[in-house]
């Protein structure tokens, strides 16, 4: 029976879990994530903060060790981006081979699954593809010194937008976000911002690439402190906070992408179906 994690903590305005806590190897886990885990049984490895998980026969098992490595570079990334020295607290990863297990453990097919209050993710690294470490640390860090995210656009785009690779392609945020927008393969602007959740569902890919544009373009526009006073109000506030409206910013996003010298070999529809190398 799949194991509802993800509808416990996330949904278009609430994002985290009030399950009730209790102790796994501790850590303080939700119900649900300590029955995971125990169903599981898998095998972990602990080095310095990180507590990696993993099943003793699956890919991730041959790459554990380098995942710790990997793990390290992303959380150096984030604290950067973030302007923070350090961040202390113990990290949980459950790595997994492909999508379709995060899929019976969440019932979301993705390569990144995350919990920020309980430092916990679930991340497919088959040895092949990107594992997506920088998305999920992004999430659990920038909550805890920012707080609870006010809705998804922010939160998936701050995520995609410190990743800010989708390999093999060149400035994949504004490649394929532009490339989306022009072959009607994503959602419009006002879509994004009220209906995030069913954009994703419907173009996975183009929708994840499009949030990154727009917390870059805000991110990079207007500093630190008011990208965080937008993130924890929402992007709707955006006007109380920069003196932006939500219309300015579409237009600034059409002139953004109506400048974007398109690569002619990327297959958009390929790409939303089987998501980034």
């Amino acid at each position: 029976m799949k194991r509802n994690v993800i509808f416990c903590v996330l949904s278009i305005t609430l994002f985290f879990s009030s399950c009730q806590q209790v102790s796994y190897k501790n850590e303080e886990f939700s119900v649900e994530t300590m029955a995971l885990l125990e169903g599981l049984q898998p095998k972990m490895m602990e080095t310095g903060q990180f507590r990696i998980y993993y099943a003793p026969d699956s890919k991730a098992a041959e790459v554990v060790a380098e995942a710790a490595q990997i793990i390290e570079l992303s959380k150096a990334k984030v604290l950067a981006l973030l302007q923070q020295p350090s961040y202390d607290e113990s990290l949980n990863f459950l790595l997994v081979d492909h999508e379709e297990q995060v899929a019976e453990l969440t019932d979301l097919a993705r390569r990144e699954y995350t919990i920020p209050d309980e430092r916990f993710a679930i991340i497919v690294m088959d040895g092949e593809r990107e594992p997506y470490f920088t998305r999920s640390l992004f999430k659990t860090i920038a909550t805890h010194f920012w707080g609870v995210p006010d809705d998804l656009l922010m939160f998936e785009g701050a995520a995609v937008f410190a990743q800010g690779s989708c390999l093999p392609i060149k400035d994949p945020l504004y490649q394929i976000a532009a490339i989306g927008r022009q072959k009607g393969e994503t959602c419009s602007f006002q879509q994004l911002v009220t209906q995030y959740k069913v954009c994703a569902e419907e173009y996975p890919l183009t929708t994840s690439m499009y949030a990154g544009v727009v917390f870059q373009l805000i991110f990079d526009g207007f500093g630190l402190s008011r990208t965080q006073k937008i993130w924890s109000n929402g992007i709707r506030k955006i006007e109380r906070i920069v003196g932006m409206t939500l219309t300015d910013l579409n237009q600034e996003l059409e002139y953004v992408f109506n400048n974007v010298t398109i690569d002619p070999t990327i297959d958009i529809n390929e790409l939303n179906q089987n998501g980034c190398q």
